[in-house]
């Protein structure tokens, strides 16, 4: 997990913080896919999450990046599995992600 604060920037926005933290991942992977952006809410923040298939280090891995904004503070999710588990692991990374909470909040 990243976590940054919007004092930092100028103007933070969640998208913008999502296809920063996104196009850093895209540089380290080959042949990328990624999905549509699926917005939902996560303890009640605003969060945009995308499936990212590539390939890094002769590895397919299938990402589940996720952007949450608590106010103060974005943070990205990153969590990930091999292809071949991705159905049997899915509801359970889903669930780590939805359980995030900022200390800050």
């Amino acid at each position: 997990m990243l976590s940054e604060s919007k004092l930092d920037f100028e103007n933070p926005t969640i998208e913008w913080h999502s296809e920063l933290t996104r196009s850093s991942l895209l540089e380290s992977l080959a042949g990328a896919i990624i999905s549509e952006p699926n917005t939902l809410q996560i303890n009640g923040r605003p969060a945009v999450k995308f499936e990212i298939r590539g390939t890094t280090e002769g590895f397919k891995i299938v990402y589940l990046h996720t952007t949450v904004d608590t106010g103060q503070h974005l943070h990205q999710i990153l969590a990930w599995t091999l292809p071949s588990y991705y159905d049997s692991n899915r509801e359970e990374l889903e669930l780590v992600i939805s359980s995030f909470k900022a200390s800050s909040q």
